[in-house]
């Protein structure tokens, strides 16, 4: 529980309205009752203030809150209430579901295991020979860790997650449950006498590199030679597949289901929509932004913006849209003068 000063103080806030009113939680503004807290970042919002029951709202300055009792419910006006939110959320959070400190008597750690201070190793772990942990990584229940694998300081492993031979980790990472890192990568080729598919080795690693979030079923194939990479503070949802030896940058946002192949270099602060998808050895420059759904089969230069399947610049797909919603009275006038 905080008073709602103690939250402003917290925010950086200016506060109007009671001081001492007692927030428990945060919650929307639609189902939050007199002891949560929501916020206003728009002025649609701001206009649903009146019939919301929350005790108090985090508001961006500039913005007018219609209807504000000022004497029964406060308001905390600061610079970004979705950032401040944040702060919120971070305060008012659950405790993590980690393991305790040490290792589980179910879990198997092989003798030649370096472990950093205050490592959570929790049931069912297996952690094989040479590899490194450093202070304090989390191992969820049910996690496999290759041989010589190296994960650095503050990583959370989620449960069921494998982490392949040799793959490299940075510090401060999240892994949620059931990523694969390390797999092999998705190479065939036919054999000499065309008679069956030939398996290419993956001999390669996976290099992850600081603040990285990876979503749950998120999968990073190892390369075939050298690395596949993903820069610091880059962040993956759910179920995205990086293939083997492809780089991705730094601060990069992937929602779920998108797919890069075999050798795609996407730049510095990418944003790939869901479901996109990027053809093998192509480059996405630094600041591109790529649509859901968008089909990429040929580069795609800095700051750019490209939507459909084939990728075309915004520009041009929305032009394209629009002659294809005229298509039909088009079509309707030729037939009528056709007569």
């Amino acid at each position: 529980m905080l008073t709602t000063a103690a939250l402003a103080e917290l925010v950086g806030g200016d506060l109007e309205g009671p001081s001492d009113l007692e927030i428990h939680g945060v919650d929307a503004m639609d189902s939050a009752d007199g002891r949560s807290l929501s916020f206003i970042s728009s002025e649609a919002y701001a206009g649903h203030w009146s019939k919301s029951k929350a005790g108090a709202a985090l508001v961006t300055r500039g913005l007018d809150v219609p209807g504000h009792d000022a004497t029964a419910r406060a308001l905390i006006y600061v610079d970004d209430a979705e950032l401040a939110m944040n702060t919120a959320l971070n305060v008012f959070a659950p405790a993590p579901d980690w393991p305790d400190v040490g290792i589980h008597g179910t879990a198997i750690v092989d003798e030649s295991v370096s472990l950093g201070a205050d490592v959570r190793i929790g049931p069912g772990v297996v952690v094989g020979a040479d590899a490194v942990l450093g202070d304090g990584v989390v191992l969820a229940c049910g996690v496999q860790i290759g041989r010589g694998v190296v994960i650095g300081d503050a990583t959370i492993v989620g449960s069921h997650s494998v982490i392949g031979r040799g793959c490299v980790i940075g510090r401060r990472c999240q892994l949620q449950p059931f990523v694969s890192v390390g797999a092999d990568g998705f190479g065939y080729r036919p054999n000499a006498d065309g008679s069956a598919l030939e398996k290419v080795p993956q001999n390669g690693t996976v290099r992850i590199g600081d603040d990285v979030d990876l979503g749950a079923q998120t999968c990073v194939d190892r390369a075939k030679f050298g690395a596949t990479e993903i820069g610091s503070g880059s962040k993956l949802d759910n179920m995205v597949q990086v293939a083997h030896n492809v780089r991705i940058g730094r601060n990069c946002v992937i929602a779920a289901q998108a797919g890069m192949a075999g050798s795609v270099q996407v730049g510095d602060w990418v944003q790939i929509g869901a479901q996109a998808g990027i053809a093998d050895h192509l480059k996405i420059g630094d600041g591109a932004r790529v649509g859901a759904k968008t089909g990429v089969m040929r580069d795609v230069d800095p700051g750019t913006t490209v939507l459909g399947t084939p990728a075309f610049e915004d520009r041009i797909f929305l032009r394209q849209l629009s002659c294809l919603r005229k298509l039909p009275k088009f079509m309707a006038m030729q037939r009528s003068r056709s007569r």
